[in-house]
């Protein structure tokens, strides 16, 4: 008599534990994909971002039409989103969940708004006031950068709008 005693299943039950094993490897290969994804977006962002500072740091110490708080705030706010990009690449790597409260996020994408706002009133203040100093590719990719972010920016927000307005109407509907 063996110490292992198997359950007779059915043939049907078999294949489906099967289709579930693979359900669940493919979910952790995507998974692992998406991790690897976002850590490449995140490590070019924090380069992107290395770069802006740089260019911030020069724009200091050899432009004077480009000093004002804008530029300040900018390259302090790119600081704390290279930290955060860090932590989130860590975290990511020691595959360690943490959970958030739910304003954490919200406050995160209200100051990238702010953020993006502030980059786009002073690239083009810079413009505006001709500023020859300031001129440089990494002006004109943040520049393109920051028009990519706002107009993601507004689709989530109407996005959210429009799910909010949704289960407005389907509460408001299943009430009556």
């Amino acid at each position: 008599m063996s110490i292992y005693r198997y359950k007779k299943r059915s043939l049907p039950e078999l294949i489906k534990e099967s289709v579930d094993e693979n359900e669940n490897k493919n979910r952790i290969i995507k998974n692992k994909k998406l991790d690897y994804l976002f850590t490449f977006i995140n490590i070019l962002f924090i380069v992107l971002w290395s770069f802006v500072i740089k260019y911030i740091t020069e724009l200091e110490s050899n432009c004077n039409c480009s000093n004002n708080w804008k530029r300040d705030f900018i390259k302090y706010s790119l600081i704390i989103f290279i930290i955060i990009l860090f932590i989130q690449i860590t975290l990511r790597f020691i595959k360690k969940k943490i959970k958030i409260n739910n304003i954490i996020p919200l406050l995160i994408f209200l100051f990238n708004f702010i953020f993006t706002i502030i980059v786009a009133v002073y690239i083009n203040e810079l413009k505006k006031n001709e500023c020859k100093c300031s001129e440089s590719n990494i002006r004109t990719v943040l520049e393109i950068i920051n028009y990519i972010r706002m107009s993601l920016m507004i689709i989530v927000i109407l996005a959210i709008f429009y799910l909010y307005y949704s289960m407005y109407k389907k509460l408001k509907n299943y009430y009556r």
